[in-house]
């Protein structure tokens, strides 16, 4: 009867190295993809801003418009005006947590606006929410919405 060679140190130490360096090689894909699906899903959760409706007007008041000409700029195609204040806007994906999409939806927030005029697929919507107040718009699904409330603040 033949004895069972004995284990050599050395082919442990070498299956151990390579093991060790193929796991987190092998690992590195999927913990990638689980990064961006947990970002998603956190962007998606801090542009989702929760408020009273702004009011929407035909016209802005002299008031809510100032003396200062507005401010215009564009953001991905949707054209956005306003009367005071700063803004940070931000395309956030959009879809399942489970299935990342192509498709995303655009939020910008105001601080203080006083006015704000939003221009998307040829039709200017006006908002005045109250003066000196963070204001949130939101494009999505082809639909332009408006929030008192959010978190971006300069400083």
């Amino acid at each position: 009867m033949r004895r069972p060679r004995k284990l050599r140190w050395e082919g442990v130490v070498y299956l151990s190295a390579i093991l060790c360096t193929l796991i987190p090689m092998a690992a590195a894909p999927y913990v990638s993809i689980l990064q961006i699906i947990v970002g998603n899903a956190q962007a998606k959760r801090d542009y989702t801003v929760e408020g009273p409706a702004c009011p929407v007007v035909e016209k802005p008041s002299p008031i809510s418009i100032g003396k200062r000409p507005p401010i215009s700029f564009d953001y991905h195609g949707v054209s956005y005006t306003r009367s005071f204040g700063h803004v940070e806007c931000q395309t956030v994906p959009d879809g399942p947590i489970w299935a990342p999409s192509s498709t995303s939806f655009q939020v910008c927030q105001f601080t203080g606006p006083s006015m704000v005029a939003v221009t998307h697929a040829g039709r200017t919507t006006i908002f005045e929410p109250p003066p000196v107040r963070t204001t949130t718009v939101t494009v999505r699904d082809g639909k332009v919405s408006c929030v008192v409330g959010g978190w971006f603040r300069l400083g």
